[in-house]
C-alpha cells in the first residue's frame, strides 16, 4: 500500500502506534476532534519512503498542541509536509528536511519561523496563511521569507504580526501568491477579503497596509512587481505621496488587475490622472488597456477623492467591471466615467456617505448599463438626480430599454432628491423586483420628474401621451418616512403591478391617493401594509369598489394611527 487517506477521525490514537507500511508514500490524516496531539516516536519509524505527510485539524476553533517529533527528521524523502490548524511549538526540525518542496502550516501557530528554511533549496511552495508566530522577537519572519528566492508559490498572512512587509523583496520565480499585511479589526474585513480572493483572484493577491514609499522610489523597488502583477490589490491607509493609482503605481495601466480595494488612503484624489506628465514612452491615452480586466472596484474612506477619472476624454472602457462600491468619500463629487466607458457588465452599484455628490450618471453612460441588477444609494445628501437631466430636445431620444435588468432599487437618506427615475426610463424596468425608498426629505415622486407630472408640459414635448408603466416582476414596494412624497407615478400614466405581494407605506402623509391607486392596480396583492395618520377613511371607502376582490386576497391589512371621523387631539 502506497497511500493512506482517512478523513474525519474522532481520535488521535492512530498516531500512538507504529504504522507498519514500509512502502507507504502518502499519508493523509484528517481529525475532527478537540484536544492535544502526541505523535509517538514509533509512528513514523519505517516510513523511509514517505513523500507526503498531511495532518489536518478540522476544528478551526480549537488549535490542539501538536509537538513535532524528532523522528520527523528521519523522513529523508519527504517532499510535502502539511500541518494545518495546530499549535506546533518549535518547528526548527523542518530545517533538516532537505527534500522538502511544499511546507504548508496554514492556520497553525508556532514559536518562530526558523532561519534554516532558507537553505531548503528545493522548496517551491510556502503556506503561512493565517499563522500566528508566538515569539516574534528573535528574528523577523518577513526577512526569512524574503530570502526564500526559489519559491514559486507563497501564501503569507501572519495574524497579529506587527512588522511591516519589506519593500526590497524580489521573487523572480514567484508565479502564485497571496500576501496579506493588514490589520483586521472587524471580522467583516477578513470575510470580505477572503470572498474577493476566492471569487476574483485565483493566482495573485496583495493586501498591504500603511505602505509608505514615495512614487519616485517605488519605480526602482522590487516590490513593484508584486503590485503590477496582482489580480487582487488591496491598499489600506496608503501613505507616501500617492494622489492617484495610475500613473503613480503603474504607467502601463495595471491590465492584470481584476479586483481593486482602496480604504482610508487619505491623499488619493482620483484613480487615473491623465494630466500628469510622466517619463514613460507609452502614451496610455491612446490605449484602452487601462483597468481592462477590472471586475471589482471598492473605494472606502477616501476623504480627498474628488472623482474617479481626472480626464473625461480618457480612453478607458471598463467593459469588464461588474461591481462598483463607493463609501464614505466626503469630497467625492463626480464619478466622471470616461466618455468611452461601456459599463455593459456592471451588475452591482452601491454608493453611500458621499455628501457632495450631485448626480451619478450622464444619459450616455446609462445607455450602456444593460446588465445592472442592483442599485443602492444612501446618505448622499446633495444628490439631486440619479441621472443628470438632459436638454428637452434630446429627451425624446432616450431609450426605454435602459436598466432592463435592474432587480433591486434602494434609496435612503438622500434629502435633495425630488424623484427617482423619469417615466420613460421607468417603462424599461421590466425586471424590477424590490423597491425600497426610505427617509428622503424632499422626494415628491418615485417615477416621473416635475415636468412629467405636469400633463400640459409633458404633452408639449411628447407626441405620445397614452403611455403606461408596466412592472411585471415587482413584488415588494416599501416607502417609508417620505414627508413630501405626493405621487408614486403621474396620474395620467396607468401603472400595472401584476405580481405585487408586499407593500409597506409608513409616514408618507401626502400620499393617500397614490397608495389607493397602487392597491387598485395590484390585482395580485396578497399583503398590504399601510401606516398613515390621515385620509384613511378615503381608503376604507374606496375598497367598496369593484377592486374589493383584490383586498379580499390580503393576508394582512395593518392600519396604524387611525383617527375616527370627528375625533380631535
Amino acid at each position: 500500500m502506497k497511500a493512506i487517506a482517512i478523513w474525519g477521525l474522532k481520535s488521535y490514537d492512530v498516531l500512538n502506534y507504529k504504522i507498519n507500511c514500509p512502502i507507504l508514500e502518502i499519508l493523509v490524516l484528517s481529525f475532527n476532534v478537540s484536544g492535544d496531539v502526541k505523535v509517538s516516536y514509533e509512528c513514523l519509524q519505517s516510513l523511509e519512503k514517505l513523500k507526503t505527510l498531511s495532518i489536518l485539524n478540522l476544528d478551526e476553533w480549537d488549535k490542539g498542541i501538536l509537538p513535532l517529533p524528532e523522528s520527523l527528521k528521519s523522513l529523508k524523502n519527504i517532499q510535502t509536509l502539511c500541518l494545518r490548524g495546530y499549535d506546533l511549538g518549535d518547528i526548527s526540525v523542518v530545517e533538516q528536511l532537505q527534500a522538502l518542496e511544499i511546507l504548508d502550516l496554514r492556520s497553525s501557530s508556532f514559536d518562530d519561523l526558523p532561519v534554516g528554511i532558507v537553505g531548503l533549496k528545493k522548496l517551491k511552495l510556502l503556506d503561512l496563511y493565517k499563522c500566528v508566530i508566538k515569539k516574534n522577537t528573535t528574528v523577523e519572519a518577513y526577512k526569512v521569507v524574503g530570502k526564500c528566492l526559489q519559491i514559486e508559490e507563497l501564501y503569507l498572512y501572519l495574524s497579529n504580526y506587527v512588522m511591516d512587509f519589506p519593500h526590497e523583496v524580489s521573487y523572480s520565480k514567484l508565479q502564485r501568491y497571496a500576501i496579506i499585511n493588514t490589520d483586521y479589526y472587524y471580522h467583516d474585513c477578513d470575510f470580505q477579503d477572503n470572498t474577493i480572493m476566492k471569487k476574483y483572484a485565483k493566482s495573485r493577491s496583495l493586501l498591504i497596509k500603511s505602505f509608505d514609499i514615495t512614487t519616485q522610489n517605488l519605480i526602482s523597488l522590487p516590490i513593484k512587481d508584486l503590485f503590477i502583477r496582482a489580480e487582487y490589490l488591496c491598499l489600506r491607509n496608503l501613505r507616501g505621496d500617492y494622489k492617484n493609482i495610475i500613473p503613480s503605481m503603474d504607467q502601463q495601466g495595471m491590465n492584470q488587475l481584476i479586483a481593486l480595494v482602496l480604504e482610508h488612503c487619505s491623499k488619493i484624489e482620483c484613480l487615473i490622472d491623465n494630466t500628469i506628465n510622466t517619463s514613460t514612452s507609452v502614451d496610455f491615452r491612446q490605449t484602452e488597456d487601462v483597468f481592462s480586466t477590472l471586475v471589482y472596484l471598492s473605494l472606502r474612506g477616501l476623504h480627498n477623492l474628488q472623482e474617479m477619472f481626472c480626464d473625461p476624454c480618457y480612453r478607458c472602457s471598463l467593459q469588464n467591471l461588474e461591481e462598483l462600491l463607493i463609501e464614505d468619500c466626503s469630497k467625492f463629487n463626480n464619478i466622471s466615467f470616461p466618455k468611452s466607458s461601456n459599463l455593459c457588465n456592471l451588475k452591482i452599484l452601491s454608493i453611500s456617505k458621499c455628501p457632495v455628490l450631485t448626480y451619478l450618471f450622464m444619459p450616455s453612460i446609462v445607455q450602456t448599463l444593460s446588465l445592472l441588477e442592483v442599485l443602492k444609494i444612501s446618505s448622499c445628501s446633495a444628490l439631486r438626480h440619479i441621472i443628470e437631466e438632459v436638454e428637452e430636445e434630446n429627451y425624446a431620444l432616450a431609450s426605454t430599454k435602459r436598466l432592463q435588468k435592474l432587480r433591486i432599487l434602494e434609496i435612503e437618506d438622500c434629502h435633495n432628491l425630488e424623484y427617482i427615475f423619469t417615466v420613460i426610463l421607468a417603462q424599461g424596468l421590466v425586471s424590477l423586483e424590490n423597491v425600497k425608498i426610505v427617509s428622503n426629505m424632499k422626494l415628491k415622486y418615485v417615477f416621473g420628474s416635475e415636468k412629467e407630472h405636469n400633463l400640459a408640459v409633458y404633452q408639449s414635448f411628447h407626441q405620445q401621451t397614452n403611455i403606461s408603466i408596466n412592472l411585471p416582476n415587482l413584488d415588494t414596494l416599501n416607502l417609508m418616512f417620505l414627508p413630501n412624497v405626493i405621487r408614486i407615478w403621474p396620474e395620467y400614466c396607468p401603472l400595472r403591478l401584476p405580481c405585487l405581494e408586499e407593500s409597506l407605506i409608513i409616514l408618507c402623509p401626502k400620499l393617500p391617493n397614490s397608495s389607493i391607486d397602487m392597491a387598485e392596480t395590484a390585482s395580485n396583492l396578497e399583503q398590504h401594509t399601510i401606516s398613515m395618520k390621515t385620509e384613511i377613511l378615503c381608503l376604507i371607502t374606496n375598497i367598496f369598489q369593484p377592486q374589493l376582490k383584490a383586498f379580499l386576497k390580503c393576508r394582512e391589512l395593518w392600519l396604524r394611527a387611525v383617527r375616527m371621523k370627528g375625533e380631535t387631539d
